[in-house]
């Protein structure tokens, strides 16, 4: 099981986005409160982190306190979905792909983008746009 978690005092739009990104990959939401990440870990050792610092919006996985992951998020796009509900990830970049696929389910479809787009709840699409952080 992965947690999916957002940083302290994150904007609602966060929330909404890290609630609707566990949704669409069967796992579990935790609100953060008060809890440290070493928490966290102590509950499941891989943890998907969004957060947000001032300006920047940010998407991490981390797994037993070693970051794997560190996305910086440029455009979260939320549209109406005009398909039929999927689960999982789609990721238009391989390096990305390749990343999130070793901890949920991932369609790669190849594309000029750094993107993650996953369907959620009351008929939203939601697109991740962005690039990795060094």
């Amino acid at each position: 099981m992965t947690l999916v978690t957002t940083s302290r005092r994150a904007p609602q739009d966060v929330r909404r986005c890290a609630k609707e990104f566990a949704f669409a990959i069967g796992c579990e939401y935790r609100s953060r409160g008060k809890s440290g990440l070493k928490d966290l870990v102590l509950i499941d050792d891989t943890l998907f982190l969004f957060s947000w610092t001032g300006k920047d919006t940010r998407f991490q996985i981390v797994v037993k306190m070693v970051e794997k992951l560190d996305m910086v998020i440029t455009h979260l796009i939320v549209k109406e979905r005009e398909e039929i509900f999927k689960k999982g990830l789609v990721v238009s970049e391989r390096n990305l792909a390749d990343i999130l696929g070793r901890y949920v389910s991932v369609l790669y479809t190849p594309q000029n983008e750094y993107t993650i787009s996953f369907d959620g709840r009351q008929k939203k699409c939601y697109h991740l746009k962005g690039s990795q952080n060094e």
